[in-house]
């Protein structure tokens, strides 16, 4: 879900609220449990990831300098929108952010040098609970050119959508 912030700018430069408590509660999220920042150069895919339930990791994304096209995945083959993408552009400059919910696998693509990300999750990491599907095994492969993209070794050869799905499916989420 994309969530517009007003920006007050004047002569000593501009001001955001990255945080509002009462869109939060709105949305679900009573609290956050961790706070990240990411840098990366032009071109660098990360995820897709995501936490298995009951800890679930929701996640409030802002990209504070560069550029990021982020992607939201349903992974739970119960679902209707099984496999689909959502994709939203965030930069340094627009007042966008984005809540990813616990339940969806998230990823992003930096299109800028020196591309800062941040986000808040609704809850701690649990590396026993993390998982990561392999972009290549998405609609993306179709629309990216992954030989053109740095990419980790362990979220190029993460399991298949299908795969993670069949784990979803057994309850595991």
């Amino acid at each position: 879900m994309e969530i517009q912030s007003q920006i007050y700018q004047d002569d000593r430069g501009n001001f955001r609220q990255l945080y509002d408590p009462l869109v939060m509660e709105s949305l679900g999220v009573e609290k956050f449990a961790q706070s990240n920042l990411s840098s990366s150069r032009k071109n660098v895919f990360r995820g897709f990831h995501l936490q298995l339930q009951p800890e679930g990791q929701g996640k409030l994304v802002h990209c504070l300098q560069g550029s990021i096209v982020d992607f939201i995945l349903d992974p739970d083959p119960g679902s209707s929108e099984f496999g689909r993408i959502q994709k939203i552009q965030l930069d340094s400059y627009s007042r966008k952010s984005v809540w990813i919910p616990g339940h969806f696998a998230h990823a992003f693509l930096s299109l800028e040098p020196d591309t800062w990300v941040v986000y808040a999750t609704s809850s701690a990491w649990n590396p026993a609970l993390e998982r990561a599907i392999s972009p290549l095994s998405t609609a993306l492969v179709n629309e990216i050119d992954f030989a053109n993209v740095t990419m980790s070794d362990r979220d190029r050869n993460a399991p298949s959508i299908v795969s993670i799905g069949r784990e979803i499916s057994k309850g595991a989420v």
